[in-house]
């Protein structure tokens, strides 16, 4: 990520209220751009400079935006030209959000960009083995009680049949553990838990053939890499034909899984994470 940082002089006589009102005409338009991240405006009228921080995914989504357009714009609202400088923002601490935000990577050559995959692999193994297991779980929290009620009303009902005389509040107790039971058992059938399990296993089983195909490859020096274009682009059609086949992971599986790699900078980290 990049840090921009724009100023420029106020001219004489305007004031706080002048430079805010310009910001809040202008809001609007940052808000919608897709490139930008956060931007927070400047202003000191006592030593006559405002401006603007931006955060950018790169260098090349700031450049585009305060291009000759943006320098004369500001020329013709504040008459100066603004100064622009750039920084790269490898770490962000986010205290409203508790979080940590470290670059991953900038893929600057072939390298970089198989271990970016690498990472993303390491992902959907992730969340797919952990929805599989919770998955499975429930299919075992929900089944075996259905199985048991089924049981119990069944020889119930049979020894009421041999009892000459059975208490109504048997007969209530009983009827209300057959609805249970049924209740369950639909439950069950609808959510279909086994099925689900089985779908995030072998999605899992899939992103942990393309994690140890990448990890054989990235152990070649790197003049020994793969060169050619149709090898990535046959890699990375696979990625996305798992992506797509893949059952959907639940939300709260997601963010754990990214929680979990906050830290990552290089894939090499991640065996680190399995346990």
């Amino acid at each position: 990520m990049i840090t921009e940082i724009v100023t420029f002089k106020l001219p004489n006589g305007m004031t706080h209220e002048d430079v805010v009102a310009n910001f809040e005409k202008t809001a609007p338009n940052w808000k919608a751009n897709p490139d930008l991240i956060r931007k927070n405006y400047l202003v000191d009228v006592k030593i006559g400079m405002a401006g603007g921080v931006y955060l950018w995914k790169e260098r090349g989504h700031a450049e585009k935006w305060h291009g000759e357009a943006f320098r004369n714009k500001v020329k013709e609202v504040y008459g100066s030209e603004p100064d622009i400088q750039f920084f790269d923002t490898p770490i962000i601490v986010d205290n409203a959000t508790g979080a940590v935000q470290k670059k991953l990577f900038e893929f600057a050559n072939r390298e970089e960009l198989l271990r970016g995959w690498l990472l993303h692999a390491h992902k959907g193994r992730d969340r797919h083995d952990l929805a599989a297991r919770r998955n499975n779980s429930y299919r075992y929290w929900l089944g075996v009680p259905t199985v048991i009620l089924g049981t119990v009303v069944g020889t119930s009902v049979f020894a009421s049949l041999e009892s000459q005389q059975v208490d109504i509040s048997f007969k209530i107790t009983l009827g209300l553990a057959s609805i249970l039971s049924a209740v369950l058992a639909s439950l069950q059938t609808f959510y279909d838990f086994g099925s689900r399990t089985e779908s995030h296993r072998l999605a899992g089983v899939k992103y942990k053939a393309i994690i140890r195909e990448l990890e054989q490859i990235l152990t070649r020096p790197l003049e020994q890499l793969p060169k050619e274009d149709e090898f990535f682009d046959n890699l990375r059609k696979r990625l996305d034909e798992l992506e797509e086949g893949a059952p959907v992971v639940p939300e709260s599986i997601h963010r754990q899984v990214e929680r979990r790699y906050d830290s990552i900078f290089f894939s090499d980290n991640v065996a680190t994470l399995v346990k």
